[in-house]
């Protein structure tokens, strides 16, 4: 079998994450429908994050051929380490992940306490990577996942640390979207091939416009007028 190009590699890893995000969405969306305000629903979030995160972790050790290189293990979600590895597997393709952008979902900032969407760049979103990491962490390992950092400011404060709302999953899943297709787009993968992404049932502020996200429309606007232009 032929090795896969990089656009082609970049386009099944796409199509794979999509798939794998698609449990975690069903799960937010038991959480919703069935009027989750009993407790018993309330580590259904966690299920949900851990099955997030781990797809969005694969999909960047797939796409730098991580763990062929390293007997099967898998690249953690740190950004410069991706962009590391990126360099390392694909030098001539120049990949700009600090430019990246995501969204995520955070406790309000304002009047009320209604969550709200968070615009994620440069160290702010290094911040909200380590953040998920070490909640992640802290769930894997049997841990109170009220002890995870948050130099993001994203998570929710409780008595006894941070908590991660359904709210918070959600918006790791939309964070995780935007990642994968920025990296799609620079891989050579064209729009048209970006998978589309599954998404939970919206509810309250997140049936409202999400803020853009400038550098995913540039190389969107890139890949449209070709290379050439």
């Amino acid at each position: 079998m032929p090795e896969w190009s990089l656009p082609d590699l970049a386009e099944a890893a796409g199509n794979e994450l999509a798939l794998r995000l698609r449990m975690p969405c069903d799960i937010i969306d038991v959480h919703r429908v069935n009027g989750s305000s009993a407790k018993i629903y309330t580590s259904l979030r966690y299920g949900a994050f851990l099955l997030a995160y781990a797809p969005i972790e694969n999909f960047f050790t797939q796409l730098t051929r991580y763990s062929t290189r390293t007997k099967g293990r898998a690249l953690p979600l740190n950004l410069d380490k991706i962009q590391r590895e990126l360099d390392v597997q694909w030098p001539a393709q120049r990949f700009r992940s600090n430019l990246w952008e995501g969204r995520a979902r955070q406790q309000s900032t304002g009047p009320g306490n209604r969550s709200e969407w968070a615009f994620l760049h440069g160290k702010c979103l290094k911040d909200y990577l380590s953040d998920m990491k070490s909640l992640r962490d802290l769930l894997s390992h049997g841990s109170d996942p009220r002890g995870a950092t948050n130099t993001s400011k994203t998570l929710w404060k409780v008595e006894d640390g941070w908590s991660m709302r359904l709210m918070g999953v959600e918006g790791f899943l939309q964070f995780a979207e935007d990642l994968a297709e920025q990296a799609m787009l620079e891989s050579g993968v064209h729009p048209t091939n970006v998978p589309s992404w599954p998404q939970p049932q919206r509810t309250g502020i997140s049936r409202s416009d999400l803020p853009p996200l400038p550098h995913r429309d540039r190389l969107v606007a890139w890949h449209d007028a070709g290379p050439g232009e």
